[in-house]
C-alpha cells in the first residue's frame, strides 16, 4: 500500500475542543468584526444585515433556551431543513451546545427522503426555513407519526410558540452552562445523511472532535485573514460548506450567507468577497460564461478574448509564458481577466473547489486571472477535507487533489482504493454497524469507495470511483467519471453520463447546455424553441457529432464514445438526476433514459 501523511495522527492543537467553542473563540481573537450577515430587503432594494460575534453567541444562547424550555434532551435529534441564513448556523450550534444532536435536511431533497430521514432518526422536533417547507412537511405527516412539533426557524411574530420563547428577555445561564459543560469532544454532534450518486441514505455520525479536528486543520492549510470577506451560497446543510462555515469563524473571516441563488452577481458586487467555494460545475459555468461573451463579439475584442482564454487554460505559474503568450497574457489581465475580476466583486483572492474532480486547464485559467483556485478531496464520512492544494507553489500540483491535510494519513489498497485514516473519520453510520464495519476496518483506515494513487511527493490523483468502474464486453475497464471531466470542458455539454458496462463499446448519454445551444442555433438560424424540440433537429445532432468527434481525438480509442443520445430536459437537483453536490446519479438515470440508452446500442 501507498501511503502519504499530513504530519501526527493526533488531532491539530487549538483553542476549541466542541463546535459551539467556536463562537467564544471568534470573539475573543476578533470581537470588533462583523462575524455573520445575510441579504435583506429594504427600502432601495436589499441590503446586508450583518452580526457581530457578540450579537451571534445572543442569538445562538436564545434559542439554546428555547430549546430547553421545550425539554429537549442530551443526545435528541433535531432537524433543520432550511436554506442558507444566518439563523441556519446560529441554530445548528444552538442545538449542539446543549448535548442534542443536529440533522441537516437538504431543502432540495424529495419528500421519500425527508420520510426516511425522519422516520429513520425518530425526529420529534424539525425547525423549518420558510411556510413552504412546513406545509411540505404537513403534507407528509400521516406519515411520521414521530414527528410532534414543526417550528419555524424565523416566526414572523410572537403568536408562535417558538417565538414566544425566543423573545423572552430573561434567561437561566446556569443552566444553559451546566448543559455545556457536560458535552465532550467526543460526543455525537451531528448526523449528516449522505446518498450520494446511488443507494439508501446513509446517516454519517460526526462528533465534536471530527469537527474541531478538521477545522484546526484545515485553517492551518488555507490562509483565511481575519476580516475579510467570504460568500457562503452552496447548501449549508451538505458537510462541505458547513465546515468551510465553521473554518471561516476559526479564522475571523466574515461570512456572508446567501439564499437566493438567482441574485449571485448582485451579491457578488455587493460583498465584494475575498472568498468562496464552488463545485466543479459552477467553475464550470465560469468558463462557459466567458465563452459565451466571446462569441457575442466581433472583431478585435472577440480575437483578444478567445486568445486570453488559450493563453489562461494553458497557464502555468511556473513557467511564465514568453513573448506573444506574455504580451497576450498581460492584456487579458488588464482587459478580458479585469471585467472578469470585477463581475466576481474585484477582490477574489482565493476559490475552493471540492466535490468532484475538476479539469486541470480551468485551474489554470483561474490562477491566470489572480484568482487562486485550489482543489481538494474529501467525503462526509471523513468530515469533509482529507486532501487540499496548498497556495504554495511547491506544495501544489495539478492534476492532483492536493496533500493530505495535518493529522489525516492517505493510503491506496492493492485495487487502488482510497484508504483515510486520522481524527476526522466518522463515528460510524446511525443504526448500521454492518456498513459501518464494511466501511472502517480493524486497523482504523476508512475505505473511500473512490479510486486513486498517491504520487511522488505525496500528492493524491483521482481516477473514479470504485463502484462506477465498469468492464466493457471485450475485456477493457473504464473509469467514466474520468472521460465525463473531458468532455465537460466543451461549453456545449451541460452534463454527459459515459455508458458501456458489458457493451462492445463507450456511448454517451449528454445534456445540452441550453445557453449555449440556444445561441448557436439563433447564430445558425435554427429555430430554437425549447430543449426537447432542439435535440432532434439534425443541425444540432450533426453539431454534437462534431463536438464528440473533436474530443475524442484526445482519448485512447478503447476510450473514444462510438454513439451518443441527446436528452431533451435538464438534469437537476429536484427532479432527482443529481445530488446536492451537482453529481450525476448514474442509477436513476439509468432507469430514467433507458430507451436512449439502447439506442446508442442499436
Amino acid at each position: 500500500m501507498r501511503w502519504a501523511s499530513g504530519g501526527s495522527r493526533e488531532s491539530s492543537v487549538s483553542d476549541y475542543h466542541r463546535t459551539f467553542d467556536l463562537l467564544p473563540f471568534n470573539q475573543a481573537r476578533f470581537g470588533g468584526s462583523v462575524c455573520v450577515a445575510d441579504r435583506v430587503p429594504a427600502d432601495s432594494g436589499f441590503t446586508w444585515r450583518e452580526y457581530s460575534p457578540s450579537e451571534v453567541i445572543a442569538r445562538v444562547d436564545a434559542m439554546s433556551q428555547g430549546l430547553l424550555e421545550l425539554h429537549t434532551a442530551p443526545g435528541e435529534v433535531v432537524c433543520l431543513l432550511a436554506g442558507n441564513s444566518p439563523d441556519w448556523l446560529f441554530m445548528d450550534l444552538a442545538v449542539q451546545q446543549i448535548g442534542a444532536v443536529t440533522v441537516p435536511i437538504h431543502t432540495t431533497a424529495s419528500d421519500e427522503d425527508y420520510i426516511f430521514i425522519l422516520s429513520e432518526t425518530k425526529a420529534g422536533r424539525c425547525f423549518v426555513g420558510n411556510e413552504e417547507l412546513a406545509d411540505r412537511l404537513t403534507m407528509l405527516r400521516p406519515q411520521l407519526p414521530g414527528l410532534k412539533d414543526v417550528h419555524l426557524l424565523v416566526p414572523p411574530t410572537t403568536d408562535d410558540a417558538w417565538g414566544r420563547l425566543l423573545a423572552r428577555s430573561t434567561s437561566d445561564a446556569d443552566r444553559l452552562e451546566g448543559r455545556r459543560a457536560t458535552v465532550t469532544p467526543d460526543q455525537l454532534s451531528t448526523i449528516i445523511f449522505t446518498s450520494g450518486t446511488t443507494g439508501t441514505p446513509k446517516g454519517v455520525m460526526l462528533s465534536h472532535g471530527n469537527i474541531v479536528s478538521n477545522v484546526a486543520a484545515i485553517t492551518r492549510t488555507i490562509p483565511l485573514t481575519p476580516g475579510d470577506r467570504a460568500l457562503s451560497f452552496l447548501p449549508l446543510s451538505h458537510s462541505f460548506e458547513r465546515l468551510v462555515a465553521y473554518a471561516y469563524l476559526a479564522s475571523g473571516a466574515a461570512i456572508y450567507l446567501l439564499d437566493d441563488f438567482d441574485a449571485i452577481r448582485e451579491a457578488f458586487m455587493e460583498v465584494r468577497p475575498h472568498y468562496f467555494t464552488a463545485v466543479p460545475r459552477l467553475i464550470e459555468k465560469q468558463h462557459e460564461a466567458l465563452e459565451a461573451r466571446g462569441n457575442s463579439l466581433r472583431g478585435f475584442r472577440r480575437r483578444l478574448l478567445f486568445s486570453a482564454l488559450r493563453v489562461g487554460l494553458s497557464y502555468d505559474e511556473n513557467s511564465p509564458p514568453l513573448g506573444l503568450s506574455a504580451l497576450t497574457l498581460w492584456l487579458a489581465n488588464r482587459t478580458v481577466f479585469a471585467r472578469w475580476r470585477d463581475a466576481l466583486g474585484g477582490c477574489v483572492k482565493l476559490v475552493l473547489s471540492g466535490g468532484a474532480a475538476l479539469d486541470p486547464s480551468l485551474i489554470r485559467l483561474f490562477n491566470a486571472a489572480g484568482m487562486t483556485l485550489l482543489e481538494g478531496y474529501g467525503m462526509t464520512e471523513a468530515t469533509t477535507f482529507v486532501t487540499v492544494n496548498r497556495c504554495e507553489a511547491a506544495e501544489r500540483r495539478l492534476g492532483t487533489v492536493g496533500l493530505p491535510i495535518p493529522g489525516v494519513e492517505v493510503g491506496t489498497a492493492d485495487d487502488g482504493e482510497i484508504l483515510i485514516r486520522g481524527p476526522n473519520v466518522m463515528m460510524g453510520y446511525y443504526q448500521r454497524p454492518d456498513l459501518t464495519s464494511e466501511a472502517i476496518d480493524a486497523d482504523g483506515w476508512l475505505h473511500s469507495g473512490d479510486l486513486g494513487n498517491i504520487t511522488e511527493g505525496g500528492f493524491l490523483e483521482l481516477s473514479g470511483r470504485k463502484k462506477d468502474l465498469f468492464k466493457l464486453s471485450g475485456g477493457k475497464y473504464i473509469a467514466p467519471e474520468a472521460l465525463e471531466n473531458v468532455f465537460k470542458r466543451s461549453g456545449l455539454v451541460q452534463y454527459i453520463m459515459i455508458l458501456g458496462e458489458n457493451r462492445k463499446y463507450v456511448a454517451a448519454l449528454i445534456v445540452p447546455e441550453s445557453s449555449a445551444l440556444r445561441a448557436w442555433c439563433e447564430a445558425h438560424s435554427v429555430p430554437f424553441e425549447d430543449m426537447a424540440n432542439a435535440v432532434g433537429k439534425p443541425e444540432v445532432v450533426e453539431l454534437f457529432a462534431r463536438e464528440v468527434e473533436r474530443t475524442n481525438q484526445r482519448l485512447g480509442k478503447v476510450e473514444q464514445v462510438k454513439r451518443f443520445a441527446l436528452v431533451p430536459s435538464e438534469w437537476t437537483i429536484a427532479g432527482g438526476e443529481l445530488s446536492a453536490t451537482l453529481k450525476v446519479k448514474r442509477a436513476v438515470i439509468m432507469d430514467r433514459c433507458g430507451d436512449l440508452i439502447d439506442g446508442c446500442y442499436k
